[in-house]
């Protein structure tokens, strides 16, 4: 699954920001979804059965951007339906973005709003728990509100890899793993014109979570703090972690089917982003260098296919 963690107030200042946001999202679920099913032959011991849909609820904004969330979105006391992958069983079913989540199965998904609660994704984190336990057990029955009715979706979810990728408001334009999870800011969504593109930025963090970097990060002393220094042992292992994710995304992509004619000069594009390139550039192999690989990987998978 997908989710939307939004800690701060831009969408108070922005009427679109909502409409954006969740256009973005869309992209976001649909490309991860993708990337997911597609690669389940890289995660055979983890794949599981993907929902294939991004829920949200109102206590994950920030109190000055619920009154705006609550009407673009339709938010109150249920779980909404963000977004939804467009090649998913969800979506074959009938699941739309704009749905509200009343059970799963027969459990019920609730969330609850405090008008000055401090935002919180636990009532999203629970309701995705209880809809990936179901889903582990077989084809599920989500009971939805639309439009003042209430429906009965009946689907079971296809396996995949482990995807949960989430959008973050932000000016930067970063993506990052957590060993769990992907983060991509809204921002350097925006610098991906096409989901070629977009698939290239996402299957590399994936790939982070995949291989476990994190951990073999950690035992080769590298803080999860990336701002204490890092030792010569320990940098020559980020960069080596950060190629071998560059080569798996190459992978991903092409195995999901993305066009990768175009992805030397996308990233090549992207390095050179005012911001970026100063952040990778202590942690990340020299970009030429980096290029050269990516362009090597891209040749090796474009002969097998």
């Amino acid at each position: 699954m997908v989710a939307l963690t939004w800690s701060g107030s831009a969408a108070a200042s922005s009427p679109n920001r909502f409409d954006n946001l969740r256009i973005q999202q869309a992209r976001v679920a649909s490309v991860a979804y993708k990337l997911a099913i597609a690669n389940r032959p890289l995660c055979r011991a983890a794949a599981a059965p993907q929902a294939g849909f991004m829920p949200h609820d109102l206590a994950q904004y920030a109190p000055l951007d619920r009154p705006g969330a609550a009407n673009a979105y339709e938010l109150g006391s249920r779980i909404g339906v963000m977004a939804v992958a467009g090649s998913s069983p969800a979506a074959n079913a009938g699941l739309r973005a704009g749905d509200q989540l009343e059970a799963v199965n027969g459990r019920p998904l609730a969330t609850v709003v405090t008008p000055e609660g401090a935002p919180t994704m636990a009532f999203v984190d629970q309701a995705r728990r209880v809809i990936d336990e179901e889903l582990r057990h077989g084809a599920v029955t989500l009971s939805v509100i639309s439009g003042g009715m209430r429906r009965d979706i009946h689907f079971t979810g296809a396996l995949g890899c482990p995807s949960d990728v989430q959008l973050v408001p932000g000016a930067d334009v970063n993506a990052w793993a957590d060993g769990a999870r992907v983060m991509v800011t809204d921002a350097i969504v925006a610098r991906c014109p096409s989901d070629d593109d977009l698939a290239l930025v996402i299957a590399h963090e994936l790939a982070h979570n995949l291989l476990h970097h994190r951990r073999r990060l950690a035992l080769a002393g590298v803080s999860e703090n990336t701002l204490l220094p890092v030792s010569s042992v320990g940098l020559a292992a980020v960069r080596a972690a950060e190629v071998e994710a560059d080569s798996y995304a190459v992978r991903m992509t092409g195995a999901a089917g993305y066009d990768l004619g175009g992805a030397a000069s996308f990233m090549a594009g992207l390095l050179k982003t005012n911001g970026m390139a100063g952040a990778l550039a202590s942690t990340h192999p020299e970009a030429r260098q980096r290029l050269a690989l990516l362009t090597a990987a891209i040749a090796r998978t474009s002969a097998l296919r």
